[in-house]
């Protein structure tokens, strides 16, 4: 997909073995936001309605600062911080956010038949969850029982 480009999905979830899931709660709790983590724990819990959509914007790196960060201007040296809305946005940066919201609002309004273009979302398109150190137990840790015919009493 290219830069700036808004996409519609409907969840169609999909099965994760516990494991898969547990990662994605570690992640989550770990502080990182990421829509596929809600989408596979809302799903485990089943709080998702039966129709649920994704509206998604594809940016580059640099894309969140033109949208968010470069809203927030801080001159330390006056003691001044800017509130994030008091530059305008570029027009290109315009463009999206109105699509964003045409989307989002013919989704909410009208479900699958609102946005034809609406592409299926499973667990299976999901980005995986960062690599995190985990630790897991391969053997039973039980402590060895005696044999039969060592330390019995007949």
């Amino acid at each position: 997909l290219t830069h700036g480009t808004v996409s519609v999905r409907r969840w169609a979830g999909g099965a994760l073995e516990p494991l898969a899931v547990q990662r994605r709660v570690f992640e989550a709790v770990t502080g990182v936001i990421s829509l596929d983590n809600l989408l596979v724990i809302g799903a485990q819990f089943g709080v998702w309605p039966d129709q649920l959509f994704t509206v998604e914007v594809q940016l580059g790196e640099s894309s969140v600062s033109d949208l968010v960060l470069a809203e927030i201007e801080v001159d330390r040296q006056a003691g001044h911080m800017g509130i994030i809305g008091e530059k305008p946005l570029t027009p290109d940066n315009i463009k999206i956010v109105d699509h964003i919201v045409a989307l989002t609002r013919r989704a909410a309004l009208e479900g699958a038949r609102g946005v034809p273009e609406v592409l299926p979302l499973t667990v299976d398109q999901l980005t995986a969850p960062a690599a995190f150190c985990h630790n897991q137990f391969t053997v039973d840790s039980r402590v060895p029982r005696p044999s039969n015919d060592v330390g019995q009493l007949h």
